[in-house]
């Protein structure tokens, strides 16, 4: 039970979900004036409002079981290899196992919360120092007698009927003549401190592990920490001190989350987890985008298992005095998934580019996150075409907007060339509701003019049904673009040579048809402010678009795992912004008992009591 100096699985797990979409967990709450609903992890009680994360996870063996059926037979083994390794490493190491120690008294979920050093007297929160972090676990108590039971075999936990607070301490022995733990008393809550006994699997631990201070609070949680001062911040809180649940904003965007029997629930301190990002980026983040990020104050979010992967629903809220608010409009049902094709392999949209430019520019959302310089690419497009976004852009583009790469067609090269050759084709499609197509012609013409003049583009216009196209043509026939129509209010822009033969005049099998996307789509609101999916499946063909670079070896077998990710952002109010993401995921083996990590040699032999199942085998 005791925690390591880098994060554990359970850190990990909450980390990838938080990156991948954004992702970070919520409570279901109704009024926080020190009343916790039912639904509420009982962890939070002991949490203090400077905690940088919490994770709070499932102890259901169902539902851990589902989580491991995910994935190829490779990164099925993978996970069970870590979780064995961190069931060995921090349970063994103290003589606990989950099955005997926790499972006969433990509630529906555990908490996981790292917490900040609290800053000294003169010290100042510069977020380019890093602050050390420790980590505290808070294991809710279901059934009291079964865990006056269990705990009876460890002096000192101060576990009473009567009285859980105790205060006698073990500091002679125990009754059975062995030395007991050594034990500290604060604010009336007995900590019994526990050393590692040398059990389990040295050889693979990346850390020694460390004492641990266990404690009794209240007749409702059990606290663990891996320091004396992260033991007494959550005391603190739990005897009156403001918790996370004392945040401005936090019981309100709990409220926007959707909850049934969620496998785990996450918060995020967003300017700490900013100044973590910008203690370990190389290169620095720029100032620009970590004081965009300053306004931010949480970001909280469910975890769901479902049939067929990942299911999380998130909601990041602004301070209360914060100068910056997030642009409401009334958002509209996508129209434009109905006109890309489904051989799409990433596709961003958004419900209108005038906030999204601003958005970007000012740093306003996650967006700042991005390589996408705003300022930069404004001065590329002026000195490439004489456009200028904000005169020449914006006035006609008030729809959505969407950007695709796409599985172009095989382009065969030149006669010269081995029969086996094909030229790499790039396949971009920039599409948008059109909200002023007089001047949305005139801006084109202006195009076309640059591209024949200076750089020398062929341009011919073609009647396809319907639709008239307009292509250029680059000198040799190297590069294809085609621009054109596809209703009265929709126009596009397609790059790559055979491109604009998927959508035009109507695309063959069109995005939102798509079984994969409609899946990865499928729980957000139909009104929303934009759109990001990519298929993972056609990510192997991305060698032949030049927009899609050869991703890692190592990122191989994970990427295989997931299908596809889709995540959809709804502006809820001028302080909340909601995103809904759901990791499709191949299913694997069905899943047996873990494996045994096998201990060198030179390890002690194990305690008398051997380590049992976790709950997350068959």
């Amino acid at each position: 039970m005791a925690l390591p100096k880098k994060p554990p699985l359970f850190f990990t797990i909450g980390t990838a979900v938080l990156l991948i979409g954004g992702g970070a967990i919520a409570y279901w709450g109704l009024s926080w004036q020190r009343f916790f609903a039912e639904s509420l992890p009982m962890g939070v009680k002991a949490i203090p409002e400077t905690a940088t994360f919490t994770v709070s996870l499932s102890t259901d063996p169902d539902q851990w079981r589902q989580l491991r059926q995910f994935g190829t037979p490779e990164t099925q083994t993978d996970f069970d290899q870590q979780l064995a390794k961190w069931r060995d490493r921090w349970f063994t190491q103290y003589g606990l196992s989950f099955e005997d120690h926790l499972e006969p008294w433990v509630g529906d979920e555990v908490t996981i919360a790292l917490l900040p050093t609290p800053l000294t007297e003169g010290e100042s929160d510069d977020v380019l120092v890093p602050r050390e972090h420790h980590q505290i676990v808070l294991l809710p108590i279901a059934d009291r007698e079964a865990a006056q039971a269990v705990m009876a075999d460890f002096s000192g936990s101060g576990l009473d009927p009567a009285d859980s607070t105790a205060t006698d301490t073990a500091t002679d022995g125990a009754d059975d003549g062995t030395e007991a733990s050594p034990t500290a008393e604060y604010r009336g809550v007995t900590l019994t401190r526990y050393d590692p006994s040398g059990d389990g699997d040295e050889a693979n631990a990346e850390v020694e592990p460390e004492a641990v201070w266990m404690g009794v609070l209240g007749s409702e949680l059990v606290l663990v920490a891996d320091d004396m001062g992260a033991a007494e911040q959550a005391i603190d809180a739990y005897k009156g001190g403001r918790t996370i649940a004392d945040l401005p904003g936090y019981g309100r965007a709990f409220d926007q989350t959707e909850v049934g029997n969620p496998f785990g629930k996450l918060y995020v301190s967003v300017p700490a987890a900013t100044q973590f990002l910008a203690q370990a980026s190389q290169p620095a983040i720029p100032p620009a985008v970590l004081s965009g990020f300053q306004a931010s104050r949480g970001l909280v979010a469910t975890v769901d298992l479902a049939s067929q992967g990942i299911q999380i629903q998130s909601v990041s809220w602004l301070l209360p005095d914060s100068d910056r608010t997030y642009a409401v409009s009334e958002p509209l049902p996508e129209q434009l998934p109905d006109y890309l094709p489904q051989e799409t392999v990433m596709m961003a949209s958004g419900s209108s580019f005038e906030q999204f430019w601003t958005d970007l520019k000012e740093r306003r959302t996650w967006s700042a996150l991005t390589a996408l310089d705003p300022d930069a690419l404004a001065l590329t497009l002026q000195s490439g075409t004489g456009l200028v976004i904000e005169n020449d852009l914006i006035p006609w583009l008030g729809g959505e907007f969407a950007l695709a790469l796409v599985s172009p067609p095989v382009v065969d090269a030149p006669d010269a060339s081995p029969p086996e050759v094909s030229l790499p084709n790039p396949g971009l499609i920039l599409m948008a509701q059109v909200s002023d197509r007089p001047k949305a012609d005139q801006t084109f013409a202006q195009l076309d003019e640059v591209v024949q003049s200076r750089y020398r583009f062929t341009i011919n216009t073609t009647q396809v049904e319907d639709t008239m196209l307009t292509e250029w043509a680059s000198p040799f026939g190297s590069l294809t673009l085609s621009r054109g129509w596809l209703k009265e209010s929709v126009t596009f822009l397609t790059v790559g040579n055979g491109v604009v033969d998927m959508i035009a005049p109507t695309p063959k099998r069109p995005l939102a048809t798509d079984p994969l996307f409609q899946l990865v789509m499928a729980g957000a609101p139909d009104a929303n402010n934009g759109h990001f999916y990519l298929n993972l499946g056609e990510l192997d063909d991305s060698n032949r678009n030049l927009f899609l670079p050869n991703l890692p070896l190592e990122t191989q077998g994970v990427l295989q795992a997931i299908q596809a990710i889709g995540v959809t952002a709804t502006i809820l109010d001028e302080r909340q912004l909601r995103y809904d993401l759901f990791l499709a995921l191949r299913r694997g083996n069905r899943p047996g008992a873990l494996p045994t990590v096998a201990a060198p040699e030179s390890t002690p032999e194990p305690a008398e009591s051997t380590p049992t199942e976790d709950p997350t085998s068959e």
